[in-house]
């Protein structure tokens, strides 16, 4: 049996307040092009992300890099902040074309 892998740990940030309407309308101009927040992983051009803190990065039937499915942590409000500051600098290899926040 392969070793487990290790977890990635838990970014040590301070996580602001968040503000849902300001949440929103960054979705709507920065996201909504490429993701939902709900349907189908099948088949989609980036995978749905409604109920993503709490989920195993890369573990829907969505077709993800290997950098994704391999990226070893469970989304939280801390993984995700550091994420879309800088995508591809988190998750080195991933397929993402986003720059960040």
């Amino acid at each position: 049996m392969p070793p487990k892998k290790k977890e990635k740990a838990e970014p040590k940030v301070n996580v602001p307040d968040g503000d849902a309407s300001a949440g929103r309308e960054i979705f709507d101009n920065q996201c909504a092009a490429c993701h939902a927040l709900e349907g189908n992983n099948k088949g989609a051009s980036a995978p749905m992300l409604g109920g993503v803190i709490g989920r195993k990065a890369g573990s829907t039937t969505f077709k993800y890099s290997s950098a994704m499915k391999n990226s070893g942590f469970i989304w939280s409000d801390k993984h995700l902040m550091v994420f879309l500051k800088n995508p591809s600098k988190y998750i080195p290899g991933l397929k993402m074309a986003f720059a960040g926040l």
